[in-house]
């Protein structure tokens, strides 16, 4: 079995887009965003799934911005939610044809970006150099 692999920009978007999604859901069936403990096995299902590794630090940095950024997402929801949309399906399937899905991770990748994470495919420091 392969061991567990460290989490590029890639990896980590898509990740966030995954939790960002999984809490648009929630609201979406529920009314309410995901509880600290459903985000945590989200993404504790999401590594598994995907054999990530990553440390203490950047899975709270993660998963504590998806409610942040579901919520940006709501607001343009009755847009995004349209007839094509996997979330208005009877049969809702994720994939990047779907206008919310290419959203969520467009908006998860501007934010990593933004944020100043990431310097050549390695975490910044707080200071914005490489370590």
């Amino acid at each position: 079995m392969n061991p567990p692999v460290k989490l590029d920009l890639r990896a980590r978007t898509e990740l966030l887009a995954f939790l960002v999604e999984s809490q648009l859901l929630a609201r979406f069936v529920g009314g309410d965003w995901l509880t600290i403990e459903n985000v945590v096995e989200f993404e504790r299902i999401w590594l598994a799934a995907n054999r990530g590794d990553a440390d203490w630090f950047e899975r709270v940095s993660i998963s504590s911005w998806s409610q942040t950024l579901a919520e940006r997402v709501e607001v343009n929801l009755p847009v995004a939610f349209g007839v094509g949309s996997a979330a208005a399906s009877e049969n809702p399937r994720v994939g990047f044809r779907a206008t919310l899905v290419r959203m969520v991770n467009d908006m998860c990748l501007g934010h990593l970006v933004e944020m100043g994470w990431f310097m050549n495919g390695r975490l910044r420091s707080r200071d914005g150099q490489a370590p």
